[in-house]
This record gives C-alpha cells, structure tokens and sequence, in this order.
C-alpha cells in the first residue's frame, strides 16, 4: 500500500512538472499559483511523499504590474485639444468616450443604438454584455460621453444604425 502511494505521488509530482516547464510563465495567474503553491507542495514531498525535490530548482518571480491612471487635468487637457484632421478626431473621442465608461476598445466597436437605454430615474445607461467575459454591464452615460454620442449623430457609419461611434479599425486608430 505505502509503495502505490509512492508511486501515485511520484507520478502526481511528474505530472505537475511537466505541466509546469510547457506552461508560459509570464501568465500572471499561473506564476501566481505557482508561487504560493510550491512552499505547500515541498513541505508534502518532505512529510509523506518521495524525496524528490520537483519544485526546488524552479524558480518563480512575480512582478506587481504598476499602472499609470491619467489625472483629470490630462483628461480635460486631452477633450480640449485642437486637432487637424477628422480620423485623429474620432480617434481621441473614442478614447476619452472610453475613459468615461470604462469600456474597451472591442465593446465601443460593437456597441449598437439598442444598448442605450433609459434608467429608472431618466438618465441614459448603457446595457450590454461585454465581448471577452460575456457578463452584463451597466454604465451610466455622462455628460461628456453624451456629447461625444450627440457628436457624431450624422456621420455615415452612426446613420445606418450599425453602431453609436464611428470606430476605426485598430490599425488605423494606431496609425
């Protein structure tokens, strides 16, 4: 019995291991896992488990990502910018109408006339569902969002009714 747990653990433990040297180690999930779970894993082989130390040699770092947020200044700054050209124009609208409702890139891309929808208490909100977790939002429209929908009321693409802002592709917004 004692040498089937053995075996059972040394094969759990290659197992492991061999997840471990094809998984990338810059996902942060995994490295996270990886990190607290090797102490708890070491201290198992040297109690009941084979002498075999499968998770010494790796060696985990977790970095602490550090976001740089911008300040109302450099938003209000950004909103009030003269710019030539209409496609830098709606580039920097779709950004600040993104820094408002905190919606991405690919949400603002699809969001349609239908998902604006009136509140409980009068205002305008946006119902959806976002496109990579699948789960419902819902945003409360600002003024200056507002503005920004009421902006571009006539432009082609908003008129046919398949969108609410005219969003470039992603290689032109980069452009």
């Amino acid at each position: 019995m004692v040498l089937q747990k053995e075996v059972w653990i040394a094969m759990l433990f290659g197992a492991v291991k061999i997840l471990l040297l094809y998984v990338v180690w810059k996902n942060r999930c995994w490295s996270k896992w990886s990190f607290f779970t090797k102490k708890d894993l070491w201290h198992i082989t040297d109690r009941s488990g084979p002498k075999v130390a499968h998770f010494r040699p790796a060696k985990v770092v977790y970095y602490v990502r550090r976001f740089q947020f911008l300040s109302k200044e450099e938003l209000r700054t950004l909103e009030d910018k003269e710019i030539d050209g209409e496609r830098l124009n709606v580039v920097r609208d779709m950004f600040v109408f993104c820094c408002y409702t905190g919606l991405s890139y690919i949400d603002v891309q699809k969001l349609h006339p239908d998902n604006i929808v009136k509140h409980i208490d009068g205002s305008l909100w946006i119902k959806s569902q976002r496109t990579k977790t699948k789960s419902r939002l819902g945003i409360p429209l600002f003024p200056t969002s507002l503005g920004i929908i009421e902006k571009y009321q006539d432009h082609p693409k908003v008129v046919n009714g398949d969108c609410v802002l005219p969003v470039l592709n992603n290689q032109k917004s980069n452009a």
